[in-house]
């Protein structure tokens, strides 16, 4: 962490306080910890919010970003909080010693305990929470880090289960798949612009009437027919796909790599029902 060689309990208790009240202050979430916060040259980024222009999101490794892609599309989930931390500090605490466990404190200091963060705290349709920690695969093969990893994960997931809060462990080799991929490559087309959102209904019926037709054409030749008949640029097309793509008015199976070369039935593209 940042300048760590300053953290105290005192700093460390204050930033906890300020962290609650900003979060108090609106509906917005503040990630307990932030890009800036991190001294490393990683693969920590700061994203758009897809969903909400003008915010960004942070994460602190690019399976994080994402993971975060696979919980929006996921209609399951009703929001998402990265970087939560885990509060009351002092519980946490608690937790690591009756699991007779080290707890971890920030480097550079005088043993202060850090404030643990889970990467995503979420809502789901069903009324309750559940809580991801998103981890490399290789962090449990290497010696050094294993055990540390491996501890901070038992006061985590003890932390949010005995609050009845499902915890669940993800691997990036779950993460790292043809879907995340899509879901990555059609997120910029979640919202439209207003001119784009106006035409949207235009290009969608075009497509739902001329599908049958279409059927046999490869993808990047119906998007530039469509582009044509909505009067719209060929790349505004590409973005008009990738929102009926992820709001779902078009079926396609994400589970393999969208192609612009590929037919739309190679893609199992097709118009839902409803």
């Amino acid at each position: 962490m940042k300048r760590s060689q300053n953290i105290t309990h005192y700093s460390v208790e204050n930033k906890i306080k300020r962290w609650k009240v900003m979060t108090s202050e609106g509906n917005a979430h503040i990630p307990y910890i932030k890009t800036q916060d991190i001294k490393s040259n990683g693969s920590k980024n700061r994203s758009p919010d897809f969903e909400n222009p003008g915010r960004d999101r942070d994460y602190l490794s690019v399976n994080e970003g994402l993971y975060y892609l696979m919980l929006m599309f996921n209609p399951r989930i009703t929001w998402i909080k990265e970087q939560y931390p885990l509060l009351p500090w002092d519980r946490a605490q608690y937790i690591a010693k009756e699991l007779s466990l080290r707890y971890p404190t920030y480097p550079y200091t005088s043993s202060v305990p850090i404030v643990m963060t889970s990467d995503f705290y979420c809502g789901t349709i069903f009324g309750g929470e559940v809580v991801y920690s998103i981890k490399d695969v290789r962090e449990f093969l290497d010696p050094k880090k294993k055990k540390n990893v491996e501890n901070k994960q038992k006061i985590e997931k003890v932390f949010w289960e005995s609050q009845g809060v499902n915890w669940y462990l993800i691997l990036d080799t779950q993460i790292k798949t043809p879907f995340a991929q899509n879901l990555e490559q059609i997120a910029p087309g979640i919202i439209l612009n207003s001119t784009l959102s106006f035409l949207f209904p235009r290009w969608l019926n075009t497509l739902i009437q001329f599908l049958p037709q279409f059927s046999q054409h490869k993808l990047a030749d119906v998007i530039a027919r469509l582009a044509e008949v909505s009067e719209i640029e060929y790349e505004e097309s590409i973005s008009c796909f990738h929102h009926a793509v992820w709001h779902r008015h078009l079926y396609i199976n994400l589970n393999f790599r969208i192609e612009y070369i590929m037919t739309l039935e190679e893609l199992g593209v097709a118009i839902r029902a409803d």
